[in-house]
């Protein structure tokens, strides 16, 4: 179904005017398309050793599976449970709690072993020596509501005997496993939904003895919590957050009894999904990241600076203001710089953003496109480098990969770009982080003949002017980008590309056709799809809306017209699939295209 709605115009010759245009590719996520297209959007044709998503990299070591069947995986720590020096990795699923021996400490042979434990729904999972007998233990937040220990009887992981710590009074996010009062022995500080945050001091330093105190009573901890020095002034202070309030909290551990304490706001501008402390600057305080779940339009990745005491209302910075459903966050130097990184996990994608310059600048970078509950750090072979340790909820697995083991060289093609004018190329600019050691740069060619292109020009290293590269009058372009590195633990990353352009048309001459916009609103479309265009001459035309891979849909016209202006309407069918398309006229004069993406 279409309406037409004529409008005849005498066209006049046309008084000369600079028409430049532009397109731009700010992402790469939809490969296999040659084109061509009206605009490139995330589409692009092929890529070798390049990570493809928000931004270009060199692509860095495979990821490494620790188990590949353990079921619905959530909570992952890293920590050497038996002693041997190697890194080994605990994870817990619902089918129980498991840990992993490094067994040769190269990250590439696992034994699998079982802890036997009466609990069910872990939620939390810490790692350290409850009772000095020099055994990595364990600690355990529960579904039954319940704070666990679990003994390494003799330190080999082999062995494990369960104590009750405490019985919480609702709801457990998480636990910490530090020692508030200085007397030398480890206690437990555990968060609850909607009671408030206690610790368990550790009596006698066997583990077999507690005793519980209050920190903040009816306080809502609905996401991490962790202990830290906040103010350096030799006391652990706990840090927890409320997404409902936007809150981040500092509770101020006033002396060394751990029985005094204030509640001060650090934060209360952003509902935090998870938080973690790390250290962002060249300061030697402590700062504070915080990752959002969606939650009332919040979608971000921010660092809160600390400004060297615990005052309310910090200094906040946005890392990425455009992160969608954040799941969990983790604070490490991942580069051995003495900047604190990040690896950040969400239900689509999974992230590290690398430190620039004390919190200057972040390049982010994609690790694994999976739903991850959690994500850690641990140095997994022999190479003494900071690896990302995970789950995989949809594939059921544990994994782990090396940051910084990149491909020495690889490239991408992108998808072939159909400019409605006759172009005289202007220019083309990216945006690019190029760490030592490493080399970018950009490829073009063109064609008036697709799909034969032409030969691609020599790489260009920085952006530039066009002008006697690019043959003028060609209307079909695409780029190639090209990347190595010498150092495999760092990548170039490409951020983004665009490509100017002017219409070849003289002053005191008639536009021809190909000048005329082919305009598409509203964009996008649910059920109706206006298109405007305007022939200087009749023509037979034919109009039709084609999938991304070139198959006819939906044929909108197919008649001569007039001389003219005109404007179609189209309305599509009740069960048109969702989805990107490209609206294609054809003319005497020339073939014309845009895409269009239909939501309903």
């Amino acid at each position: 179904m279409f309406r037409i709605i004529l409008i005849v115009l005498f066209l006049l010759v046309l008084p000369a005017q600079t028409n430049a245009e532009i397109e731009t590719q700010t992402a790469w996520g939809n490969p296999g398309i040659y084109g061509p297209l009206g605009v490139w959007g995330n589409t692009y044709y092929f890529s070798e050793n390049l990570a493809t998503y928000s931004s270009l990299t060199l692509e860095f070591g495979s990821i490494n599976t620790i188990d590949p069947e353990i079921i619905n995986p959530d909570e992952v720590q890293a920590g050497d449970i038996d002693g041997d020096g190697y890194t080994d990795v605990v994870a817990a699923g619902s089918g129980g709690l498991k840990w992993y021996a490094n067994s040769d400490g190269t990250g590439e042979n696992w034994t699998k072993h079982g802890i036997s434990t009466n609990r069910y729904g872990i939620h939390d999972i810490k790692i350290g020596d409850i009772n000095g007998d020099g055994y990595s233990d364990l600690v355990l937040c529960t579904s039954d509501v319940n704070v666990v220990w679990l003994e390494n009887t003799d330190g080999s992981g082999l062995e494990w005997e369960e104590h009750l710590i405490a019985g919480a009074p609702g709801a457990l996010t998480s636990a910490e496993i530090v020692d508030l009062n200085q007397n030398g022995y480890p206690d437990v500080v555990f968060a609850t939904r909607f009671s408030g945050i206690r610790w368990m001091e550790n009596l006698d330093g066997t583990g077999l003895s507690w005793q519980e105190h209050m920190i903040q009573d009816n306080y809502t901890s609905d996401c991490d919590m962790f202990a830290v020095d906040l103010d350096l002034d030799g006391l652990t202070d706990i840090i927890s957050g409320n997404k409902n309030d936007l809150s981040v909290s500092c509770f101020r551990n006033l002396d060394n009894t751990g029985l005094n304490w204030e509640k001060v706001e650090i934060c209360n501008s952003i509902p935090p999904q998870y938080i973690h402390f790390g250290f962002v600057n060249e300061d030697e305080f402590p700062d504070i990241f915080v990752v959002c779940y969606s939650y009332g339009g919040y979608e971000s990745v921010s660092w809160f600076e600390n400004p060297g005491s615990i005052t309310p209302d910090w200094q906040g910075h946005t890392i990425n203001d455009d992160f969608y459903w954040g799941i969990s966050l983790h604070s490490a130097d991942l580069n051995g710089n003495g900047y604190s990184d990040l690896l950040v996990t969400s239900h689509l994608m999974i992230y590290r953003f690398m430190n620039i310059s004390g919190g200057a600048g972040w390049n982010q970078i994609p690790i694994d496109d999976c739903l991850s509950n959690y994500i850690t750090s641990g140095n997994m072979g022999p190479d003494g480098n900071a690896d990302a340790i995970y789950s995989k909820a949809e594939g059921d697995e544990v994994v782990w990969v090396n940051l910084f083991n990149y491909a020495t060289s690889g490239y991408l093609e992108s998808s072939v770009l159909q400019v409605a004018s006759s172009p005289n190329w202007n220019s083309v600019n990216w945006n690019a982080v190029e760490p030592d050691s490493t080399v970018l740069g950009i490829q073009l060619r063109t064609s008036d003949n697709f799909p034969v292109m032409g030969l691609w020009t020599d790489t260009l290293y920085t952006p530039c002017s066009l002008e006697g590269i690019l043959e003028p009058g060609d209307d079909y372009i695409q780029y190639r980008v090209v990347m190595s590195t010498s150092n495999l633990e760092v990548t170039p990353t490409l951020e983004d590309i665009s490509i100017s352009w002017e219409p070849m048309e003289g002053i005191g001459e008639e536009a021809s056709a190909d000048q005329i916009p082919l305009v598409l609103h509203p964009i996008p479309f649910s059920s109706n799809l206006s298109v405007e265009f305007t022939l200087r001459e009749p023509s037979a035309v034919s109009l039709g809306i084609y999938d991304l891979n070139g198959r006819l849909i939906a044929l909108i016209v197919k008649d001569t017209f007039t001389e003219g202006s005109f404007s179609l309407e189209w309305s599509a069918p009740v069960d048109f699939p969702n989805g990107c398309y490209l609206l294609q006229l054809e003319t005497e004069s020339g073939t014309f295209s845009r895409n269009c993406v239909h939501i309903r």
